[in-house]
């Protein structure tokens, strides 16, 4: 192993707090803890700027960090300028002895995620520590070197961010074919039947909290929406006593506020009581999945008391209808709809691949473990 010189935090970097007025604030500008996504997978489009006189600011090439529970390990490399919440943290290079976008990977190490969580004050709701971050142990090798590490980190980057653009694509052609056909076109042909009828609903029920762990023991547990993604949750903690199971592929709806939230699951896995699974049985499991999503709306209203902030029973969930086209289409239609639904897990297993490569050869990079 090629050992690396160590520096600290506040020897290459700074935090930055710089005011500006709300009014330069935009929808497309803004980055809060609520729009940066967990996993390191970067930031997504915000609804709604705050009600706030002033906001902070933040330059392109800066490196963006949420200080609020940092296991989530939501971090993202700005492209452009912008502004964002006080909760999250703004780092920018004050050194010229570091690479930009290396010490943008060496904070995007999961090493640094923990030292964050050793440090963190609260227990709700943990937050990192600035000045206990200022002392965090940075590897640096010769300035060469790190610009070799980043270009290889970030190739990987680009190939993740390229194949999420393409997903996004998919996404938008699946959800236009399905409003087409099972929407505008629809006639007298179709017909309609309960959820029920044409799935598996399975409700899910909390474990005993002793079964909970993070080391990997039993089945991935999701207990709500709170670990979902782009399209799949994360996997933050495994139950070894499960009583209510998924299987992958299955559709993972909440039933917890935020009511009608989904995503799909990647693995067998636990789920508890603030989600439910729909797997199709004489309906593909792909056009339900359109179907739910484009009847968001309809699922919340079911939701006890009409509103999104409350709960959606068993029942409830199982009237949902669903509209079934005429036999005349019905394979070309779901076979449609179907294909694309299989290529954006396809490349979203792929970014799965990718992602674990990068985060495993990350820290091998940066204490010269492996050469570059």
């Amino acid at each position: 192993m090629n050992e690396r010189k160590k520096v600290k935090f506040k020897d290459i970097a700074s935090f930055i707090s710089h005011k500006t007025s709300v009014d330069n604030a935009t929808v497309d500008n803004y980055i809060s803890t609520v729009n940066m996504l967990p996993e390191k997978q970067g930031v997504s489009p915000i609804d709604e700027i705050p009600i706030a006189k002033t906001v902070n600011q933040f330059k392109k090439e800066d490196i963006l960090i949420s200080n609020i529970r940092p296991y989530f390990k939501k971090i993202w490399y700005a492209k452009g300028n912008g502004t964002n919440s006080g909760d999250v943290l703004v780092i920018r290079r004050k050194s010229e002895e570091a690479d930009n976008k290396y010490l943008y990977y060496s904070l995007f190490d999961d090493n640094f995620f923990n030292f964050m969580m050793s440090g963190s004050k609260g227990t709700k709701m943990p937050r990192g520590d600035k000045e206990a971050i200022k002392n965090y142990e940075i590897p640096l090798p010769p300035l060469p070197t790190q610009r070799r590490i980043a270009a290889i980190l970030s190739a990987l980057d680009d190939k993740i961010e390229n194949n999420r653009k393409i997903c996004d694509t998919l996404e938008q052609i699946a959800q236009a074919v399905f409003k087409r056909w099972f929407v505008d076109e629809k006639n007298e042909d179709w017909t309609e039947s309960k959820l029920e009828e044409v799935a598996k609903i399975t409700m899910g029920q909390s474990p005993p909290s002793i079964s909970y762990n993070f080391n990997g023991d039993g089945l991935p547990f999701f207990q709500g929406s709170k670990e979902f993604g782009w399209r799949k949750p994360t996997i933050e903690k495994w139950c070894n006593d499960p009583k209510r199971l998924a299987e992958k592929g299955d559709i993972l709806i909440s039933v917890r506020a935020p009511v009608g939230d989904m995503n799909i699951a990647s693995a067998k896995s636990c789920i508890g009581r603030g989600l439910a699974s729909v797997r199709g049985k004489a309906v593909p499991t792909s056009v339900l999945y359109y179907a739910l999503k484009n009847g968001i709306q309809k699922i919340q209203n079911l939701a006890s008391g009409g509103s999104v902030f409350d709960s959606l029973n068993k029942k409830a969930l199982s009237e949902v209808i669903i509209t079934i086209p005429p036999i005349s289409i019905r394979e070309s239609l779901y076979n449609q709809i179907d294909s694309i639904f299989v290529l954006i897990n396809k490349l979203d297993d792929e970014n799965q691949i990718l992602q674990q490569t990068r985060d495993t050869l990350l820290p091998k990079l940066m204490s010269g473990e492996v050469e570059v």
